[in-house]
């Protein structure tokens, strides 16, 4: 199935259903994927391979690509409201994350003073205390779960060498009150009809798991792009609201993107 790979360190703005205009930093390699999962519905598609010698994108290009969008931005007099690390992969395994997170921060303040600086991470790295420290320079943290149990885990986000859910779980559990949670919902069908996290007893435990975690707020949406794997499907609006209802009525702040 067609994925796609970004191919600039700065991309956009665009229009995000979650952070509104939206200028996107890929600080991970244009060639491949990097990420610690391989989750079946990830735009990037599959990447099996165990890459060497990764060449990471130095602090300098990015920030030199990012004053140049910035200063455009400005002169056009286009506002932005969210910088947000997306991109190839894993962000927070960039191994100068924290300088990045720091130099991004000092560009914002410079040019983009009313933007908020947005995360989207896996999880998997809250543990090191420079990553934590460099979320904490972050508006938003905006980390996954999309499973209430190993199983699920494994089977959506197939992650790499000996990542537990038990360990993503308490990782999100010790983050601290700043912690935004989004979970993608969807179904699978034909041959994949067994992936999917939509059915009561799956949001059951979902919803136990994130009382037990008790983060900030919770964004939920599900799939509007090509997938990895393929015969996935998109549940409806009127399934994320409900669960959004149940996560509200739980006192957990839910909003549906």
């Amino acid at each position: 199935m067609h994925t796609f790979l970004f191919k600039y360190l700065v991309f956009g703005p665009i229009s995000s259903r979650r952070l509104g205009r939206s200028l996107g930093l890929n600080i991970l390699p244009k060639e491949h994927k990097l990420c610690n999962f391989d989750c079946v519905y990830c735009e990037c598609g599959e990447d099996h391979e165990k890459h060497q010698n990764v060449k990471f994108p130095t602090v300098e290009d990015i920030i030199e690509e990012l004053l140049l969008k910035c200063q455009m931005l400005n002169d056009r007099g286009i506002e932005i409201d969210t910088i947000s690390f997306a991109g190839n992969g894993e962000p927070t395994l960039h191994p100068d994350f924290e300088e990045i997170m720091y130099s991004v921060k000092t560009v914002r303040d410079l040019l983009l003073p009313k933007a908020k600086i947005a995360v989207l991470n896996n999880a998997t790295m809250l543990h090191k205390r420079q990553v934590k420290k460099a979320l904490d320079i972050a508006d938003y943290s905006i980390c996954k779960l999309d499973a209430g149990d190993e199983k699920s885990f494994q089977l959506i986000n197939r992650p790499l060498g000996n990542l537990t859910y038990e360990k993503v779980k308490e990782n999100l559990r010790n983050y601290g009150n700043k912690l935004i949670i989004q979970s993608l919902f969807f179904k699978g069908k034909n041959a994949n009809e067994k992936l999917g996290n939509y059915k009561d007893e799956e949001i059951e435990k979902y919803l136990q798991e994130v009382v037990e975690i008790q983060p900030e707020s919770v964004m939920l949406y599900s799939l509007d792009r090509t997938t990895a794997v393929p015969d996935l499907e998109a549940v409806s609006i009127a399934q994320l609201k409900t669960i959004a209802q149940r996560l509200n009525q739980l006192g957990i702040t839910a909003t549906v993107a």
